[in-house]
């Protein structure tokens, strides 16, 4: 949304080039919150490399009218954690208007998804239904609505033909299905196969390995894959 708006108010070319630099400034920007949140006190012991880090994932390159929405996830991640921890009515306006930056179709349905999945990972770790972060499912979700009204128009109250009936479907059986999991999850789908294959998966298999050596080494044995399992949680702090 924000990137269109750009469009409503300036000559193409200069809302190109705004909602490029949004896009760089938003990222490091929201990847600097999420870093802080996470190392606490550490945050300015790491600081050099989390700006270099940061500033690395905002020039990710990504289709313009999505580079937004991309660079944004670590906020809608920041906020998420801090209402975990301690619910404020200004996180979940932030919530409300998370949607300003991102997008349905690509990125709001997974992180809504997620969430959900997060309600059910964090009620039985804390034994408690956690309340507040189901709640900001319902804002985000009512945040999407408002901002995308016309795409859930024409979704929900219209005969609109859309993309998603044209596709084509197949049945799998378990093992097909189990098969095709672990394809998407070694190999991903579409122009990145190759730099995830050959760059993303080994680096975090490798930084698995790592994490969980320096817990054997510190005799953490209670943390093992929590780095992984829990990956939203406040009290979950990287070994280095």
């Amino acid at each position: 949304s924000l990137y269109n708006i750009l469009y409503y108010i300036l000559p193409n070319f200069w809302a190109y080039m705004a909602g490029y630099v949004l896009k760089i400034a938003i990222g490091i920007v929201s990847f600097c919150l999420l870093a802080k949140d996470v190392y606490g006190e550490k945050y300015d012991t790491y600081k050099p490399l989390i700006v270099v880090i940061a500033t690395a994932f905002a020039l990710i390159p990504a289709f313009p009218a999505y580079g937004i929405c991309f660079a944004s996830i670590p906020l809608i991640v920041f906020l998420l954690r801090r209402i975990y921890i301690q619910p404020d009515k200004w996180l979940f306006l932030g919530v409300f208007l998370y949607p300003l930056v991102s997008y349905f179709s690509y990125f709001g349905f997974f992180i809504l998804a997620y969430i959900v999945c997060a309600v059910f990972i964090l009620w039985i770790k804390d034994k408690k239904f956690p309340k507040w972060i189901a709640l900001s499912c319902v804002v985000l979700a009512a945040g999407y609505v408002l901002f995308e009204y016309r795409l859930f128009g024409e979704m929900l109250f219209s005969d609109t033909v859309n993309i998603r009936s044209t596709m084509v479907e197949t049945n799998y059986t378990l093992t097909e299905n189990i098969k095709e999991m672990w394809n998407v999850f070694t190999n991903t789908i579409f122009h990145a196969q190759d730099s995830h294959f050959y760059l993303v998966f080994p680096v975090c298999l490798v930084g698995i390995v790592l994490i969980n050596a320096g817990y054997i080494r510190n005799k953490e044995w209670k943390r093992i894959w929590t780095e992984f399992a829990y990956p939203i949680l406040p009290r979950s702090k990287a070994v280095f």
